[in-house]
């Protein structure tokens, strides 16, 4: 009895999992679209340096929602590290803080 229980849970739990994980999907791609204007105007002979970063900030937190999703979906240990490794890489390319606390 307590191993159905436990296998009911789990299998609710796992379709709550895929449920927010297509919502996140859904959210990542209506986000996507208000970038594709964004680059082109860096195109722009009035673009400056300051419209590439926030370009980059906002297409580094896209990747880092979409990693997220990957992570939910298959939870293994290179997926989180992934995911990891893109919010240290937004915090090194985009913060520009000392090379210390980079470090730490």
């Amino acid at each position: 009895m307590f191993k159905k229980a436990q296998k009911i849970v789990g299998s609710v739990l796992h379709i709550i999992e895929v449920s927010i994980a297509v919502l996140l999907t859904i959210a990542i791609l209506f986000l996507c679209i208000p970038l594709i204007p964004s680059i082109m105007d860096l195109l722009s002979p009035h673009a400056n340096i300051s419209d590439l970063q926030n370009i980059l900030e906002y297409a580094f937190s896209l990747i880092i929602g979409i990693e997220f999703v990957k992570m939910v979906c298959k939870p293994t240990a290179g997926n989180v590290v992934e995911v990891l490794m893109f919010a240290v890489a937004r915090y090194v390319i985009i913060d520009h803080s000392a090379i210390l606390n980079s470090l730490l």
